[in-house]
């Protein structure tokens, strides 16, 4: 079964989060890009909150019933993180320049992650992000321990140095970065900003996915009693029919050695489909390797030149409409035609020795398209 972690994102007045609300889910491990949206002060609640609720619980770790204790709950409750998705954005937007700028190759993977994100958050008048990280904590039992594996993960996104993505080395990947992506839905009017501008988006397969409801909570926890109760029943019934305890024992295992076999025959088939519809990243895997020259990407926009006088110019974030590689190799750069006028008509972005032009695109695209989520006059407030 795993340990799984989930990022949901549900309106403010949401009671209970539901699996449908799920964007992205991980298995076993940890996804370096959900921390993007957490903020230090955040997180210093969160980790004030976790040690006061473990202190509570400390007295009762050797109670047998433990996990039945209100205690428990609360400490259950504390390990989930709940973001506002006015202080989300906020803190994307203060990271992701800085982080992207460092680190130009993780881009593609930021880009097609905050695609997802941005088709739930887009749906509800006034999102909340959740991160519900309690099975997680069942690797270490101890709170120090974990709270010391998501430091290792916000780093990169608040102080980003070259050390900070060596751990993914050569087995980057989309899934182990952001966690298996949950589209919720992409309206209409909206396909042409969330995509990348070279990317023709089959509307039918959205559609598709809209529609399709993962089972919740409550019903994988049934399947689990189920599983439990017939693998019960099947080794009581191979020993009282052959009194072999060996026998028992691999008829209580064979309902979940079948579940194994079925996994492992269908996920290569899920992968091939999943990687069908995606554009970005690269099927071949690449190191996140630390960019330690100049970069066009900064904190309030993309530094290009005035062609006509040779004269640097920002680019303010929230103006950009979208970027592409021209044929000739150059960056180009759509304006919002309202704002056109701000800048000079002939500009050009240039890149340092060593900073591929696909890298730089993705980065301004992800980045221009968080500021525009909010831009487009949404109130988050």
């Amino acid at each position: 079964m795993g340990n799984r972690t989930f990022l949901s994102v549900t309106n403010r007045d949401t009671v209970v989060v539901e699996y449908e609300h799920v964007a992205f889910e991980t298995n076993n491990f940890l996804a370096p890009l959900w921390f993007c949206l957490v903020s230090q002060e955040q997180y210093e609640r969160y980790r004030e909150q976790l040690l006061a609720s473990w202190s509570l619980v400390q007295p009762h770790l050797e109670d047998e019933e433990l996990e039945d204790l209100p205690e428990w709950s609360a400490f259950s409750e504390a390990l989930d993180l709940h973001i506002p998705w006015v202080e989300a954005s906020m803190q994307m937007r203060e990271s992701l320049p800085v982080t992207l700028a460092r680190y130009p190759a993780l881009s593609p993977y930021m880009s097609e992650w905050l695609r997802t994100l941005s088709s739930h958050v887009q749906v509800h008048p006034s999102p909340v992000v959740h991160l519900e990280l309690s099975q997680y904590f069942s690797f270490s039992g101890d709170p120090i321990a974990y709270l010391a594996n998501i430091e290792e993960f916000l780093g990169g996104w608040w102080q980003p140095d070259e050390s900070s993505f060596d751990y993914l080395d050569h087995i980057t990947n989309s899934y182990l970065l952001g966690g298996e992506h949950q589209l919720y839905r992409v309206r209409a009017d909206s396909l042409e900003q969330l995509t990348e501008p070279d990317i023709k988006v089959d509307t039918s397969k959205v559609a598709a996915t809209a529609v399709k409801k993962p089972i919740s909570k409550r019903l994988e926890n049934l399947y689990t009693w189920l599983l439990a109760l017939l693998s019960a029943a099947l080794g009581l019934g191979a020993y009282l029919w052959s009194s072999s305890s060996w026998l028992a024992v691999f008829a209580f295992l064979l309902p979940s050695l079948c579940i194994i076999v079925w996994e492992l025959r269908r996920r290569p088939e899920k992968a091939a489909k999943g990687n069908n519809d995606r554009t970005f990243p690269s099927p071949t895997p690449r190191a996140i390797a630390y960019y330690n020259r100049i970069s066009p990407i900064t904190l309030q926009g993309v530094q290009a030149v005035d062609l006509n006088n040779n004269h640097s110019v920002t680019v303010l974030w929230p103006h950009i409409m979208f970027a592409q590689v021209s044929p000739s190799g150059h960056i180009e750069i759509k304006l919002d035609a309202e704002l056109e006028s701000l800048y000079p008509p002939r500009l050009s972005i240039v890149l340092e020795h060593g900073l591929e032009a696909d890298y730089a695109v993705s980065a301004i695209h992800s980045i221009s398209q968080l500021w525009r989520l909010d831009w487009n006059g949404n109130d988050y407030s």
